[in-house]
């Protein structure tokens, strides 16, 4: 159970023999681990003094004679003594030689005045002169120290759990000398066993942690001792048990200092009783403060209250303590009354000596008026008669004359004998909560604060010798814990650190400044959800240097004001409440049931400045988002300016939809040097309504390829003006199907081309148009057409038509059927046909028109002209530069088809 004591070889071991005891009237004997006791026998118990105290271990000197003999029976060193119990006894009148031996082996202990601890020390002096020293077995506790959580014990059972870790354990399951008796801590309202929690042992002895476990509950401990072993006895209530055990009462009275009255063992000498000064009550308050993650709202206090008498008087005592968890009317009721107790008990004192050897602290003594015959009669004081006294200290001396004498402390039996003092109370700082004395409002929702739930206010403090002779600190007004709550709120400066003043409603520390001033100051906040700056400028600043890395897992709602913004904070709160718990399914279907991790309301205008480390070559930042989103903006104005070397964008929709009204004017410039245009479309459907439109494109070189599957277009222009200047202009269209509707009230044209090539081949063609008036003015410098058509069926309705054509050169031919070869040579080739009936008919195997002259002229009028050639073949002859324009022509159109193909 215990480690060994270490020594140096053969330091303290010795020899003695066996000497005269009989006729001793004290004793002592020392348990050996083997079983052996060392007693009467082996030493002589020479003389012994010691001091008892309530709550407290005891210590007794002993001083031992023996004889040293070398050649003795009894051998033993230091670590054979140390640790092992001793008993010291006393005889008391009427016992007999050998009632102390028959003691330590179990038998009676009457007649007898005993002592029991263990051998803590032990020296040796002159030869056959041995001091020791006995102190409890509680007193090992005091050598070690623990870093230990006592989880889940109340006071009660975490001190049962200490001694037992030192083999003192409760009597019942006592397998050792030594017990302890924790019975008469108990009842339905004693904290020391309703709390349970976890208790920190951070280091100190295990001693000194019971010790301060007593103070919170009132307990207090004393000595029971026995021929073979002793008891610690914990209590916190006034039930003590009798020095006397046959009800004897101590006689006080002035004795004789002869032999005779010596012997006495019930007296008491030179006593003195005193009453003293004390509180005139006990007024309690308990705090149960609440920690900040019992609840949303910052955390507040309960408090409970008790008085010990309806009047306090002059001199209350306030007791005020704080707790975590717990608190009820109950258990402060009971540590007030228990206190009260203590209080009553510190204002009367008794203290003298006395003859009684059998004096403990934690006993009672009664004391009796009457005198006996055989003292020194005169006058008693009867105002002690019958009056009961609980022993707080004993200090013992006695010598081998049998002399022995006490010097005693006791003070009355009716309180509680634990310690009272006004310290025994939460000093040095106070709870107090943060309340409203100017216009500040208490806040109506933790999560949104109002800007007037801040109350701070400034006070002054003075010193005529200082430059300036006045401070104006800053500060707010609190309510102590201690205080009823109908009682004045006074004000109190924040700390020297704070910057901003806490919210109303706020619990809050209250201490001293640690300096000479000692102001009353707030010196810490248990917690708070808001602050305002109280600085002379209104602002703070925060700097840091350094890199970090930042986690964090949740959603957030918040609500932003300008400093000097009006601020209507409901419907703020309310739209970010409505979006993080509705989300936004009125802009979308797809936002129907989506959570929203963080919403926002900011009122008032912002400026951002961003630059890349190396200038506009450098890169300033990426942005990848992956998700739908959804913005609206509603402003009077609205700009946007980028320069920008080199600009990719790609977008890949399914469905896009864009809605644009301009009331005012819609502008657009734009400057490319080149631009390339990819669009693949599978449906295109376009719906404009333009009031006048005007535009004018000026394109060196354009060159457009569009492949449309089916296009469907309306157009209703009112007018149109256009003008285009085309350098070069080659397009090449390829159409399955077109239809075109043209509904124009007016269209003019004008047309300026340096050259055109125009290729077009229709499988089928269908054209409608209706023209109200049409003017065309062309002037070409060439014109080269070709036209390839399968079928064409046109179809023209032309009200009034005035065409002007002016061509330098124009070649036109057209092939119709197997084979027809037209020829016409000279300046001026004209046929006419004019009258009701023009048939000019040619056939036979071969049909040959040939006009040879500077003139030739072939007229047919009538209603009806026809010519029809029928043959197997038909040959047109031209001259040779006819022939080989007319080749170049037909080597061009094959090459255009093939293209196309």
């Amino acid at each position: 159970m215990n480690a060994p004591v270490t020594t140096l070889p053969d330091i303290g071991r010795t020899r003695i023999g066996s000497g005269d005891h009989e006729g001793l009237i004290q004793h002592v004997a020392i348990f050996l681990a083997d079983g052996k006791i060392l007693s009467d026998e082996t030493f002589k118990l020479h003389s012994f003094q010691g001091q008892e105290q309530i709550s407290g271990p005891f210590e007794l000197h002993l001083e031992l004679h023996a004889n040293t003999d070398s050649k003795g029976k009894v051998a033993f060193a230091f670590e054979d003594i140390l640790t092992r119990p001793v008993t010291v006894g006393l005889n008391l009148p009427g016992a007999g030689p050998h009632d102390f031996a028959r003691a330590i082996k179990g038998g009676s202990e009457e007649h007898l005045a005993l002592w029991n601890g263990i051998a803590s020390d032990f020296a040796m002096g002159v030869p056959g002169v041995y001091h020791l020293t006995v102190r409890p077995a509680l007193w090992k506790l005091s050598l070690t120290n623990r870093y230990e959580i006592h989880r889940q014990r109340n006071i009660r059972d975490a001190i049962e759990t200490t001694l037992g870790a030192h083999g003192i354990v409760p009597a019942t399951t006592n397998g050792t000398r030594n017990s302890v008796s924790l019975s008469a801590v108990s009842g339905a309202d004693n904290p020391a066993v309703t709390r349970v929690q976890d208790w920190l042992q951070a280091g100190e002895s295990d001693l000194d942690f019971i010790q301060r476990l007593l103070g919170k509950a009132h307990i207090y401990f004393y000595f029971e001792h026995h021929a073979t072993h002793h008891r610690v006895i914990f209590a916190n209530r006034p039930s003590y048990p009798p020095t006397l055990p046959d009800g004897r009462k101590l006689r006080y009275a002035e004795t004789g200092t002869d032999p005779l009255g010596l012997d006495q063992d019930d007296l008491v000498l030179g006593y003195q009783y005193s009453q003293t000064m004390t509180s005139t009550s006990v007024t309690g308050t308990l705090a149960r403060q609440h920690a900040a993650w019992e609840e949303d709202t910052v955390a507040q206090f309960d408090t409970y209250r008790a008085q010990s008498a309806a009047q306090p008087g002059d001199l209350p005592f306030h007791r005020f303590q704080v707790y975590q968890y717990g608190g009820s009317d109950g258990e402060v009721r009971w540590d007030t009354e228990t206190c009260d107790h203590t209080r009553n008990t510190s204002a009367t004192s008794m203290q003298g000596s006395s003859t009684c050897p059998l004096m403990h602290p934690g006993f009672t003594i009664t004391l009796d008026e009457a005198s006996a015959p055989e003292v020194n009669p005169m006058q008693i004081r009867p105002t002690l008669g019958d009056r009961s006294f609980v022993l707080n200290s004993v200090k013992h001396q006695a010598d081998l004359g049998g002399t022995y004498r006490n010097q005693f402390q006791a003070t009355e039996s009716y309180g509680q004998i634990a310690s009272f003092s006004v310290r025994d109370t939460q000093q040095g700082w106070v709870l107090a909560q943060v309340v409203k004395h100017d216009n500040g409002e208490y806040p109506k929702d933790w999560r949104y604060y109002q800007r007037s739930a801040f109350d701070p206010e400034t006070d002054k403090l003075k010193d005529s010798t200082a430059n300036p002779t006045m401070l104006r600190p800053k500060g707010v007004y609190v309510r102590f814990a201690t205080a009823s709550p109908e009682s004045a709120p006074v004000w109190i400066k924040l700390a020297q650190h704070m910057l901003s003043a806490p919210e109303l409603g706020v619990t809050v520390l209250v201490s001293r400044a640690n300096d000479f001033s000692e102001l009353p100051e707030i010196q810490s906040i248990v917690q708070n959800n808001g602050h305002k700056t109280v600085t002379p400028s209104g602002w703070t600043a925060n700097t840091s240097v350094g890199s970090n890395y930042s986690t964090n897992y949740g959603d957030s709602r918040g609500v932003r004001f300008g400093l000097n913004s009006p601020g209507n904070l409901a419907p703020a709160k309310t739209w970010v409440d409505d979006k993080y718990n509705k989300g936004n399914s009125e802009v979308s279907g797809w936002f129907s049931g989506v959570h929203l991790r963080d919403v926002s309301w900011s009122q008032g205008g912002s400026s951002n400045y961003s630059m890349a480390e190396n200038g506009r070559a450098d890169v300033l930042g990426e942005s990848i988002s992956i998700g739908s989103n959804y913005s609206k903006q509603d402003a009077y104005e609205s700009k946007g300016i980028s320069v920008v070397d080199h600009s990719w964008n790609q977008s890949t929709s399914i469905t896009t939809y864009s809605d644009s009204t301009v009331s005012g004017t819609a502008e657009r410039h734009d400057k490319v040097t080149t631009s390339i245009s990819t669009s693949d479309t599978g449906t295109s459907t376009s719906d404009n309504k333009v009031g006048i439109t005007n535009s004018t494109s000026l394109t060196g070189l354009s060159n457009s390829a569009s492949a449309t599957g089916m296009a469907n277009s309306v157009s209703a222009t009112g007018i149109v003006n256009r003008a285009d200047a085309t350098g070069i202009s080659n397009g090449i269209n390829a159409t399955g199907i077109s239809n075109n509707l043209g509904a124009t009230g007016i269209d003019n044209r004008l047309s300026l081309t340096g050259s055109s090539v125009n290729l077009s081949l229709t499988g089928e063609s269908t054209s409608i148009g209706a023209t109200g008036t049409e003017t065309r003015i062309n002037a070409t410098g060439a014109s080269t057409s070709i036209g390839a058509t399968g079928a064409n069926t046109s179809i023209s309705a032309t009200g009034a038509n005035t065409s002007i054509s002016a061509t330098g050169s124009n070649t036109n031919i057209s092939a119709l059927g197997e084979s027809t070869d037209i020829s016409a040579v000279g300046s001026s080739t004209r046929i006419g046909a004019t009258g009701v009936s023009t048939n000019i008919n040619a056939s036979g195997v071969s049909t040959d028109i040939s006009a040879t002259s500077s003139s030739t002229r072939i007229s047919v009028t009538a209603d009806l002209q026809e010519i029809s050639l029928v043959a197997g073949g038909l040959h047109l002859r031209v001259d040779q530069s006819v022939e080989g324009e007319l080749t170049d022509l037909g080597a061009r159109v094959v090459s255009a088809l093939w293209a196309i193909v």
